[in-house]
């Protein structure tokens, strides 16, 4: 059985934040991008206070899973916050897949991305009140290059916007969009129920 060619998108959350993971695919049919499935992982800290790498490594053991199971074709990272967790993917024989990203010099481009695609209808998500929570924290800062997403609060998560914007620049960047044999109602699932 296959899938679509799937982009994710990793923002990693410091501290108070959260660590997000969304995937996209292009749907040659519909001529438009798809959300294909997010997951979204709480700060969690020890007993004396101090936040848990456990959330980066469960994201990792995730992304591993996806591409044994899916047709993954990159992730899409800020490379200063994940480099021990790439070499993960590298050992797991994923190397191929990592795109890294810095989230500072390249924010405009993605959000810039996101909201065209918006603007455009071509961008389809379902119904999800995390995802929604997530874009109504987002705000954006208009620079001489665009938009640029940022936090309307600092204390309200946005990692969900932040990693759709990057798994959906890097798909619209793709020239492999479709396989031939994938069927939109057959192979459609979630990140939460793939092993």
């Amino acid at each position: 059985m296959n899938s679509p060619l799937l982009h994710l998108g990793l923002d990693i959350g410091i501290r108070r934040d959260t660590t997000a993971l969304t995937a996209v695919y292009y749907n040659p049919d519909w001529q438009a991008y798809c959300l294909w499935g997010h997951m979204c992982w709480e700060a969690r800290k020890d007993l004396e206070g101090h936040n848990k790498d456990v959330i980066i490594q469960e994201a990792t053991d995730k992304i591993v899973s996806l591409c044994d199971t899916a047709s993954v074709v990159a992730l899409w990272y800020d490379e200063y916050q994940y480099i021990s967790e790439a070499q993960r993917i590298r050992k797991a024989g994923f190397g191929r897949i990592l795109k890294p990203v810095n989230q500072q010099g390249e924010n405009t481009a993605f959000s810039n991305c996101l909201k065209g695609h918006l603007d455009d209808g071509d961008f389809l998500m379902y119904k999800d009140t995390q995802v929604l929570n997530h874009f109504k924290n987002t705000s954006v800062e208009v620079g001489e290059r665009g938009w640029r997403i940022v936090k309307r609060k600092q204390t309200h998560p946005i990692d969900l916007t932040v990693s759709i914007a990057m798994a959906l620049y890097g798909c619209a960047q793709s020239k492999d969009y479709q396989r031939s044999s994938y069927n939109e109602n057959v192979h459609t699932r979630s990140l939460m129920s793939a092993a």
